[in-house]
């Protein structure tokens, strides 16, 4: 039979191990809670992915589904077809001899590839709709004058250069796009940072951009490999 000292004793242990037992249960539960919230996270992610692979297989570009369905939206009131309002990344694309430069090329590009080319004739209708409707999103567009849009001699660009890198698909617009392409991809392609630091305008395979005013950039929030992140191209 047990003494009273041994029953206080008994009872103190089944005290901690009660206290222990509640701890333990609430951080089984807040940990049930992290879980759950992960799962929820996880299960947005997958529909998104999910989502991006459906329209990528109804597609031929790599311009993502939200800024498409805008412009189909925008055709679609208008009365336009979605081939005379092109996105510039759909229409622009690295040479397949120079793959180890389209991540590189993906970064200095990316903004401008997701920008919509207006020829002079839709230009009024596009504008005043844009104007009209809230977009939930960021547009940007271009307005390409028709002189523009039959340039006869293509501007020469530097062999060195990422601009040489690039092949434009042959449509109206590319007269317009080479001569853009000269003015924002003319930087060299260097292999060294002792050449990247000699050069005015350079780019490195690692994303580095060094342009003018002495501004540099290198935005690695993506890995530059991220093919999911990539927007230029005829083909996905």
């Amino acid at each position: 039979m047990e003494t009273a000292e041994q029953f206080a004793i008994r009872r103190g242990e089944i005290t901690a191990a009660r206290d222990t037992a509640r701890q333990d249960l609430a951080g089984h539960q807040n940990a049930l809670t992290d879980t759950g919230v992960r799962a929820s996270a996880l299960r947005d992610e997958a529909a998104e992915v999910n989502g991006e692979l459906r329209s990528l297989r109804e597609r031929k570009t790599n311009i993502p589904k939200k800024q498409l369905e805008l412009r189909a939206a925008l055709c679609r009131e208008l009365g336009i077809g979605e081939d005379a309002l092109p996105f510039a990344g759909e229409l622009i694309a690295v040479q397949a001899s120079e793959a180890d430069w389209e991540g590189a090329a993906e970064r200095l590009l990316h903004g401008f590839a997701l920008s919509v080319l207006v020829p002079d004739e839709h230009y009024p209708a596009v504008s005043d709709w844009i104007n009209a409707h809230h977009l939930k999103d960021r547009v940007v567009y271009y307005r390409v004058p028709e002189p523009s849009r039959a340039v006869a001699a293509p501007p020469q660009h530097g062999p060195g250069t990422l601009a040489a890198k690039l092949l434009v698909k042959d449509t109206p617009f590319a007269g317009w796009l080479e001569h853009e392409l000269g003015r924002r991809a003319d930087h060299e392609c260097v292999a060294t940072m002792a050449e990247f630091r000699r050069m005015p305008r350079a780019i490195t395979k690692a994303g580095q951009v060094k342009g003018s005013g002495g501004r540099h950039e290198k935005d690695d929030r993506y890995r530059i490999d991220d093919r999911s992140r990539y927007v230029l191209g005829w083909s996905n």
